[in-house]
């Protein structure tokens, strides 16, 4: 905690799996076997300032990896595993005006990911940046919030990859949405 108003914090990890059950599917055959070991390592940081007006963040992760399964990492880019991006960084922020309004926006940023296509191919998606927006007011009538967003503002269209071979192409996240949030508390007597 850094004064009233700030905190932060940095965590180091390193992960193993040994004897990992992996999933594959080849020449229309389900099948699992046990591989090697699985080892990560990396470092998440993230920094927050919160006051009564606004709150902003910042957070920043990754991970690397040695090329310790070939069923995991890509054999190209050994630091890399396969369906997970090595960098992602969130910046996110909320300002509040007067005691019932708000707008807040947040924004992911993922370096490129590697997974397989329909073809079992290896293949490389390009880096993104998911952006959203919010607006609404809270605490109206003091039960009632209200809130509109905008999520995928770029319509960038995330792409889920399976870590394993499946004959399947990556999923398709949502893409751009307009979404409406209507929450009533109810108050509780004691």
């Amino acid at each position: 905690k850094i004064g009233s108003t700030m905190r932060a914090s940095l965590v180091l990890y390193s992960m193993q799996v040994n004897n990992p059950i992996v999933y594959t599917f080849r020449d229309g055959v389900e099948s699992y076997f046990n591989d090697t070991k699985v080892h990560t390592y990396g470092a998440e940081a993230e920094w927050i300032y919160r006051d009564k007006l606004m709150e902003l963040g910042v957070s920043y992760s990754s991970y690397f990896s040695n090329f310790d399964s070939p069923n995991y990492s890509v054999e190209e880019k050994p630091n890399s595993k396969i369906a997970l991006p090595n960098h992602k960084v969130n910046i996110s922020g909320r300002r509040f005006f007067g005691k019932h309004y708000f707008m807040s926006t947040q924004a992911l940023f993922f370096s490129r990911i590697y997974g397989y296509n329909s073809c079992d191919e290896l293949v490389e998606h390009r880096p993104m940046a998911l952006v959203s927006l919010t607006g609404g007011f809270r605490n109206i009538g003091n039960h009632w919030d209200i809130s509109f967003s905008i999520n995928d503002l770029f319509n960038e269209q995330f792409v889920y990859f399976q870590a394993y071979r499946s004959g399947n192409d990556p999923l398709p996240g949502a893409g751009r949405s307009l979404n409406m949030k209507v929450v009533y508390r109810m108050p509780f007597r004691s």
